[in-house]
């Protein structure tokens, strides 16, 4: 089962507490309603261990919850816990609560909290744990977002950040659950190889392969074929140049995500400028033989070598290119405003 571990009290000086209490309960309800179960360490009215369980209870449903206590500690009573809803499971610990907590859950969830929370915040981060800090409420959870949350966008989309950063709405508890979840499968504090870095690692070498075959081999081919082949060419060094700009940048900067979304127009776009360049050959072409660029073998080879060049060194230089390009045009649009008209 799914467990997400709740960490978080109550920051000092904190004037939207009130706020802070329905959110840990529409977490709760949200956690309770995908039946996962959570990992808590009191049930003090001050935690936002207690307001997820009063939110978790609302849901029809019998939820698991884990709750660490100190050896010399007794048993948590029956009445503690809202009736019929819950399965209860205790561990004993010595030393640190959160820290001896942290095995049991595949993520933990940080909302508001003090110097305790920070330290088992900070404490998930060092031991590589995905932690998701809660940043509206303040207290540690804030110093936490500030501090990890750079590394959120290797695995969270940019609209899930600004939900998460955003004041507290309604799609905000479906936002946490999701994220602790996406941080759990793919953990980016973790230095071990991740899945989509596997996945594009082998889709790399599987275009580059292609391109191989289609370069000895497709100038076997006879007919208009050679067309279609040659621009396939033209958008794979496109994509591979896309990819290349991609993990150097993630290499550089912890912020930088893979997207899907972007190999897919920088693909169209290489085809796009290769065609330019193929109109530009065979207008010059016309122009000086009367004629039309004839494909044979020698001819697919040689254009398919220079033109992939091309889109390769066009795919990775075109994020810095187009960022000089709409500088220039609002330098120009700063001075066609400034002009005073006589």
């Amino acid at each position: 089962m799914t467990k997400i571990h709740i960490v978080g009290s109550e920051p000092r000086n904190s004037t939207n507490f009130e706020e802070m209490k329905l959110a840990c309960a529409a977490i709760g309800k949200e956690i309770a309603s995908r039946g996962f179960g959570v990992v808590i360490g009191s049930l003090r009215p001050h935690t936002a261990d207690y307001h997820v369980i009063q939110g978790m209870s609302e849901v029809d449903c019998v939820s698991e919850v884990t709750f660490f206590r100190k050896a010399d500690e007794p048993p948590v009573e029956e009445t503690e816990l809202p009736k019929g809803k819950f399965k209860l499971v205790e561990r004993r610990y010595q030393g640190n609560r959160h820290l001896t907590a942290l095995l049991e859950s595949q993520a933990i969830v940080v909302i508001g909290g003090q110097s305790g929370t920070s330290t088992a915040g900070f404490a998930a981060f060092s031991l590589k744990r995905p932690v998701l800090a809660v940043p509206q409420f303040g207290g540690a959870a804030k110093e936490i977002w500030d501090a990890v949350s750079s590394r959120y966008g290797q695995v969270l989309t940019h609209a899930e950040l600004d939900t998460l950063s955003a004041k507290w709405g309604d799609s905000s508890a479906s936002c946490v659950v999701n994220a602790a979840i996406k941080l759990s499968k793919n953990n980016p504090f973790d230095d071990r190889v991740q899945h989509p870095q596997i996945y594009l690692s082998a889709f790399t070498l599987i275009l580059i392969a292609a391109w191989m075959v289609l370069f000895n081999h497709g100038s076997q081919v006879i007919g208009n074929v050679n067309y279609a082949l040659f621009f396939l060419m033209i958008g794979i060094s496109s994509v591979i140049g896309t990819i290349t700009r991609t993990l150097i940048k993630v290499y550089f900067d912890v912020v930088e995500v893979f997207s899907s979304k972007k190999i897919l127009s920088d693909f169209v776009l290489g085809i796009t400028v290769g065609f330019g360049f193929f109109l530009i050959l065979q207008a010059s072409g016309i122009l000086l033989t009367g004629d039309k660029l004839n494909f044979n073998a020698q001819t697919f080879q040689r254009l398919s070598v220079f033109m992939s060049l091309v889109t390769f060194a066009s795919a990775f230089l075109l994020e810095r290119s187009i960022e000089r390009f709409r500088e220039r045009m609002e330098k120009y649009a700063d001075l066609d405003v400034e002009t005073p008209r006589k």
